[in-house]
């Protein structure tokens, strides 16, 4: 599967696992530790946000200061202020940016080169760590991490309606 098709079926897993949820149920705690679903949403958006900048990084575009922060924080540190960021924010507003930067998101990883996409150290601009590590596997990471916090949301569900 290619990267387009990855990040496509992350999107709509993350569609159906919200898919028809009862207002009420977006802002109820403890989905994932103390987040909401509108929480764990924000939290997706913003990782949508962190692949629009790397894209926009590999195509010389001047990139949003998402990737940066997120290379540069403490992981647990940014994930709380992001989401509390956002907490002003109703659930459907959270959607429409999730679905917007999911939209540009896709857009700006259709005009990557293939050959970019497989190549190590594309983002070795933005830490060492990246050096050895390809946009691929940034997609691929980031799209697992969206398949966890749905498998929350889905027990969530379940054990609202058990």
């Amino acid at each position: 599967m290619n990267s387009t098709e990855t990040l496509e079926n992350s999107y709509i897993l993350v569609l159906q696992s919200v898919e028809n949820l009862e207002p009420v149920e977006w802002d109820i705690q403890n989905v994932c530790g103390t987040w909401s679903v509108k929480d764990v949403m924000a939290h997706l958006t913003f990782y949508q946000h962190v692949l629009a900048d790397a894209f926009h990084s590999v195509l010389d575009q001047e990139p949003t200061p998402y990737l940066a922060k997120w290379l540069s924080t403490n992981q647990d540190e940014l994930n709380v202020a992001e989401v509390e960021a956002q907490g002003g924010k109703t659930a459907q507003q959270i959607l429409q940016e999730f679905d917007e930067t999911q939209a540009e998101t896709v857009s700006l990883l259709k005009q990557v080169p293939a050959d970019a996409l497989t190549q190590k150290g594309r983002l070795a601009s933005h830490g060492q760590a990246w050096a050895e590590r390809t946009l691929n596997d940034l997609v691929t990471g980031i799209t697992a991490h969206a398949r966890r916090h749905c498998e929350q949301i889905q027990a969530f569900r379940a054990q609202r309606h058990a």
